[in-house]
């Protein structure tokens, strides 16, 4: 018999439930590495990001990932495309 796969809203309960890191969705990322993929510093890819969210192509979700070499979870602001 085949594993479903987790079923995401129940993984994000179950995180906050154990205080445990999640894995951001695939497409999303922080405001540094956004900045690093387009070459930007943190604060300019922040001002595009923000623009975009208020054009509704960008979308923020906060993720409960490991911090500080993995000694810290903590709640982390990531952005990705707005599903359509």
């Amino acid at each position: 018999m085949k594993r479903k796969q987790p079923d995401p809203v129940l993984m994000a309960i179950m995180s906050e439930i154990h205080k445990t890191a999640e894995k951001p969705q695939p497409g999303y990322k922080t405001v540094r590495q956004w900045g690093e993929t387009w070459g930007f510093k943190p604060s300019r890819a922040l001002e595009l990001l923000n623009k975009g969210i208020k054009l509704g192509t960008i979308e923020k979700k906060v993720f409960r990932v490991s911090i500080f070499d993995e000694k810290r979870i903590a709640p982390v602001p990531h952005y990705g495309l707005k599903k359509k």
